[in-house]
């Protein structure tokens, strides 16, 4: 098991730092996966609640790259992972960094419509983020982002969620 940890960990690494291998590392570890990808996603969860906002740019990226190649494959436990992306949007930052994330998953999350409705806590802490982010996204080169969080919510509001659903997850941030 402790070959198959480093082994993932050497991948993990290769992914964050050489985009031109990523690709094929990706592949690589999907096919090499022994625990439904588990510890792999145990990995990802704490560099991007622990070290992510240390993280330089292109692992950033690469970052969101891996998560939404695992959302394409639809790897179980990769909505964990989306929902930790989600927490590290702060609030009140309109710097190119957080609007990148805040735009990124926004994407990540219309592209994936099907999934995500297949995710009940997912999409209420997405809706609960773009909400509150709608507000914030008020300047004028942010325009297009805030029409698209607007239109995001509204499908969200209109097609999925209950209202019982949203109260419920809203109120567990806020406790």
């Amino acid at each position: 098991m402790d070959d198959y940890r480093n082994v993932c960990s050497a991948m993990l690494y290769s992914l964050l730092t050489d985009k031109q291998t990523a690709s094929k590392r990706c592949d690589t570890l999907l096919v090499l996966n022994r625990d439904n990808m588990s510890y792999f996603i145990r990995q990802l969860t704490l560099l991007i609640t622990e070290k992510f906002p240390k993280l330089l740019t292109s692992p950033r990226e690469q970052l969101y790259w891996v998560t939404n190649r695992m959302v394409a494959k639809e790897v179980f436990g990769v909505d964990k992972l989306c929902i930790n992306l989600l927490k590290q949007i702060q609030s009140g930052d309109i710097s190119d960094s957080n609007v990148w994330l805040a735009d990124s998953m926004l994407q990540l999350f219309c592209g994936n419509k099907n999934w995500v409705y297949s995710q009940p806590y997912l999409m209420c802490t997405a809706l609960y983020t773009y909400l509150r982010l709608i507000a914030e996204h008020n300047a004028a080169h942010l325009h297009g982002l805030r029409q698209n969080e607007v239109e995001f919510c509204i499908a969200m509001l209109r097609n999925r969620l209950g209202l019982v659903e949203c109260t419920l997850a809203i109120r567990r941030y806020i406790a």
